[in-house]
């Protein structure tokens, strides 16, 4: 009982130094002289920047969409206005949409936040050509990223072990490295703003209450400048931090209700100034339960992206459909998954970070149950291991943990395999995309593309014809 209380007591932020607690304060000050050794990874993302400096990176559909949007802007155009030449005389009205914006029926682009073409948008604005924008905000959205998930690390004292794992996991898996390869502008700048939400929101509850408002409201709101789904990031945080802190203190302070009150004001605002997207109707499969859960177990080592590539490899030998394949796979890895986390859990509880497993877990498992109810319910989402890489980043990380307080080396030696073969995975991914021939990097030309198609009705046909590498980026025909 009294082991319970010391590890409960390891998140306090309370100036009060107990004896118990000793030895997590000796555990983070002994990380010091692995600083320099816990950033050598981060040479990763920097080698993979100059390289895609020579073979920049395509452009992912959605943010393709965006970049439409910003060449308006950048044409006199409005703030996230998407505008629509005529169907009947499209080549003549593409080529005068640019210089007469004003002329064309315009609609809010509310379907994706304007972070994902605003970022490389203002290098753009700057004189840089495409290429270097995309590659240069890769690189610092993953450095920023990669740095703030080490440092929420740290928040717990974990050992070096633990922290250079971490590390060279999170900037050598695939979501990381094919960042670089195709730009999907939303995914990596919520993976450079998340971790430091998290990390400032943990320390948010012990300040006073109009910083405390001022902290969650900044906090949303970069969330939701990066992606959509942010703000799921956001509401996960404030539940978990808030109710553990309710639950430990027994009591409402002032900072929790400031807290409260941000995101409150955050979800009004943006209802009042961000129009409402058609969710359609949910299929209600336990498809829409499994993958989510098998998603969070998973999404953090690029799993599913693996699973994916061998069934996409082995439909080439053997007739069947991959992606029906992967979908059914989730039947089975779902259960497993979620008796991995389980089996962390259990791992963990006995050990100084009993309370970093319960907060942590608490996050991942309340992002997991909203998107539960998204893809349950609603029809906005496909089901792609990126939307729940937040959730699944926690879960490598106590994964590691759990792993280290075995305090076997072959577990520790095993945990190493894990990690470096699918970090194998990803640098081979990046290495094998590199060296196909493609010219889905000639970024006027897509941008042509997207309007071609769209104005279209969405006929790949007119694509495959105008610019055929750019096609697989365009969203299916409706």
């Amino acid at each position: 009982m009294a082991k319970s209380q010391n590890v409960t007591s390891a998140i306090d932020t309370s100036t009060e130094k107990a004896p118990q607690q000793q030895p997590m304060t000796a555990r983070a000050n002994a990380i010091t002289p692995w600083n320099f050794v816990v950033y050598l990874p981060l040479l990763i993302p920097i080698a993979l920047f100059f390289v895609s400096l020579s073979n920049p990176p395509t452009i992912d559909w959605t943010s393709g969409m965006g970049f439409v949007v910003l060449r308006g802007m950048l044409e006199r155009g409005s703030f996230n206005i998407f505008m629509y030449p005529d169907h009947a005389d499209f080549p003549r009205d593409f080529l005068y949409l640019w210089t007469h914006p004003a002329d064309f029926p315009r609609h809010f682009l509310y379907l994706w936040t304007p972070g994902q073409y605003m970022v490389p948008g203002a290098l753009i604005w700057l004189g840089s050509n495409y290429g270097l924008a995309l590659s240069l905000t890769t690189l610092i959205a993953t450095l920023t990223g990669v740095i703030g998930w080490a440092q929420v690390a740290r928040g717990f004292a974990v050992t070096p072990f633990v922290l250079i794992a971490f590390v060279s996991g999170l900037v050598s898996f695939r979501y990381a490295t094919f960042a670089f390869r195709n730009y999907h502008g939303g995914e990596i700048l919520l993976f450079a703003v998340a971790p430091w939400a998290l990390y400032v929101l943990q320390r948010a509850v012990e300040k006073p209450p109009l910083i405390c408002f001022a902290i969650s409201l900044l906090s949303a709101a970069l969330l939701f400048f990066a992606k959509l789904t942010g703000l799921l990031c956001f509401g996960a945080n404030v539940l978990a931090i808030s109710l553990l802190y309710v639950a430990r203190e027994a009591r409402l302070s002032s900072s929790i209700i400031a807290m409260w009150a941000a995101s409150l004001t955050g979800a009004l605002l943006y209802l009042l100034f961000w129009p409402a997207r058609d969710l359609g109707v949910g299929s209600a499969r336990w498809l829409d339960i499994w993958f989510p859960v098998a998603g969070t177990a998973f999404a953090g080592f690029s799993g599913l992206d693996l699973l994916k590539s061998l069934l996409m490899h082995s439909s080439e030998m053997i007739a069947f459909d991959p992606y029906v394949a992967a979908d059914k796979s989730n039947y089975v890895l779902g259960p497993v998954g979620l008796l991995f986390i389980i089996l962390i859990w259990f791992r963990i509880r006995g050990t100084r970070y009993r309370a970093m497993a319960i907060l942590l877990l608490s996050i991942a498992a309340i992002y997991t149950a909203a998107l539960i109810v998204i893809y349950y319910f609603t029809h906005t989402l496909f089901f792609e291991e990126r939307h729940l890489r937040y959730s699944g980043i926690i879960v490598f990380l106590l994964f590691l943990v759990a792993i280290d307080q075995s305090g076997r080396s072959l577990a520790k030696s095993c945990a190493l395999l894990v990690v470096g073969a699918f970090a194998a995975y990803g640098l081979m991914s990046f290495t094998r995309n590199t060296l196909e021939p493609g010219e889905g990097n000639d970024y006027d030309r897509f941008i042509t593309s997207v309007m071609t198609s769209l104005m279209a009705g969405g006929h790949h046909e007119v694509v495959d014809r105008y610019a055929p590498d750019c096609a697989v980026c365009l969203p299916p025909h409706q």
